[in-house]
């Protein structure tokens, strides 16, 4: 590092500036093709500014930055848009409408949400989804959501019993630690009757103890319609009084800013808030994803609504992400794994669905340090779907 330090003091040639404006193809074909002319600037010594103008690039797919796109240290590759308020890489597409009868779905509907309720399809790509959740235990990571909904205000929620805040597992829980699968919770017969053919439930809440969070899903409502029996086993088993919440029902479609999908029909249900009717629904797994790449600087841009960890960096050296603003990931922002002098410096990380940052790197068994760091930024409302062990920075 010392020596890349003096390699930067001397003169650098005039860079090569790679303009890249939005349009309707695929952002991440075009952004490639851009970084491709990084051989070229390398073997001349030039540094390669792929320079993203402002506006939306739609990712259906990660951006791939290999070895191959790296630059030097007094030349770093830069992946720089034109502030991360005006540009911005987006894993998300609208929803089109639905254009089938899904009359009895609305007849399933609370009253009043009839009139507000609108009917969608997923977008291409996310048709085979046979479920909106994974499971959540802990420190372990969870793979990329199957999607989120978005309308203009930020994430919907899948429709949820209580809209806000937890219920009470009731009296009669049953599943201590090791063993037992069935949890019943503290509400009336009826509004689970309600819930007894859902296929996709879900239970969320801290389960045994009032740190240890889990997502589970739900495989049947027993005869009496008063217990949730439980696909999966809680790690600790249930007890009275563990705060809960059901979510993914029909029935409990009753507020703004609920979503439903039934993959029997292929039909998004969403009662959007704000002006707009529209909703959009994440595809892109990742926006950003490095192997091996070494000096690379990604400057300026704005990162929003991907399904798992937004940038991930796997390998190499000297890469940094700086003065972006990354929202809305359905795992963390940042992911950095065995690279060296590699971390995140003047960004806002915030709305993260698993934790903010992640540094994994040096070598124990040599004391060889990795250099990772976070600085000089801001993570904000981070752990917002998995809710155990999934700290703003997480070092390894």
């Amino acid at each position: 590092i010392g020596a890349g330090q003096a390699e930067r003091s001397a003169a650098v040639p005039k860079p090569v500036v790679v303009t890249v404006a939005p349009t309707s193809g695929e952002a991440a074909e075009m952004i490639e093709a851009a970084l491709g002319r990084a051989q070229d600037a390398r073997r001349r010594g030039q540094r390669l500014i792929v320079a993203l103008a402002p506006g939306r690039f739609r990712l259906r797919r990660p951006i791939e930055i290999g070895a191959a796109h790296g630059g030097t240290w007094r030349a770093p590759t830069v992946l720089r848009g034109a502030g991360a308020g005006r540009t911005t890489l987006i894993g998300s597409a609208p929803a089109p409408a639905f254009d089938g009868d899904w009359s009895e779905l609305r007849r399933r509907l609370p009253a009043e949400a009839r009139k507000h309720v609108r009917a969608f399809k997923l977008p291409a790509g996310l048709a085979r989804v046979k479920s909106i959740g994974i499971k959540r235990f802990h420190a372990t990571p969870a793979g990329p959501v199957p999607f989120e909904v978005f309308d203009t205000v930020g994430a919907m929620t899948p429709a949820r019993w209580p809209n806000t805040g937890w219920a009470a597992v009731g009296s009669g829980a049953s599943g201590s630690e090791g063993s037992g699968q069935a949890a019943e919770i503290g509400v009336d017969a009826p509004r689970i009757a309600a819930w007894r053919n859902e296929p996709d439930l879900w239970l969320l809440g801290y389960l045994r103890y009032d740190w240890s969070f889990e997502q589970l899903r739900v495989g049947s409502v027993d005869a009496t319609g008063q217990r949730l029996i439980l696909a999966d086993r809680p790690y600790y088993g249930v007890k009275p009084g563990d705060r809960v919440f059901v979510a993914h029902a029909l029935a409990e479609l009753d507020a703004p800013g609920e979503w439903y999908y039934d993959h029997r029909r292929g039909v998004l249900l969403a009662w959007p808030r704000g002006k707009s009717d529209q909703v959009e629904v994440s595809v892109a797994a990742s926006a950003i994803r490095m192997v091996g790449a070494g000096h690379v600087r990604i400057s300026e841009l704005g990162i929003a609504r991907v399904r798992g960890d937004a940038v991930v960096i796997t390998g190499g050296q000297d890469v940094v992400v700086e003065r972006s603003a990354i929202r809305w990931a359905g795992g963390r922002a940042v992911v950095v794994r065995g690279a060296r002098a590699s971390g995140v410096t003047a960004s806002l990380l915030e709305e993260l669905g698993e934790g903010g940052v992640v540094l994994e790197g040096g070598d124990r068994a040599s004391l060889r340090g990795g250099n990772l760091f976070v600085g000089d930024s801001r993570i904000e409302r981070f752990a917002r779907l998995g809710r155990t062990y999934k700290p703003a920075i997480r070092l390894a």
